[in-house]
């Protein structure tokens, strides 16, 4: 005859397993906002530039701009189109 768990022992199973995917997942997402600033850092020229890194890319810079960036992309061109329309 095999030995079947009772149900508490199920029960209990389950609940570690639950909790170790509720730890693994705390750490994927500490890990995703750990680099999270790093991958803009490394594809946005921009941000090489804002940190004095820019000598350590290629001259080719990439055409990826992160979004912090972008933003003020827009209001600087915003704000030239403004100037320029009240002249």
């Amino acid at each position: 005859m095999l030995h079947q768990p009772n149900i508490s022992q199920q029960v209990a199973a389950s609940l570690a397993h639950v909790e170790s995917l509720k730890r693994q997942l705390a750490d994927i997402e500490t890990a995703r906002r750990a680099t999270h600033p790093l991958i803009r850092i490394l594809t946005c020229p921009w941000c090489w530039r804002a940190l004095r890194i820019a000598r350590l890319f290629p001259r080719a810079w990439s055409g990826n701009i992160c979004a912090r960036h972008e933003r003020q992309i827009l209001k600087q061109s915003a704000a030239r189109q403004n100037s320029e329309v009240r002249s």
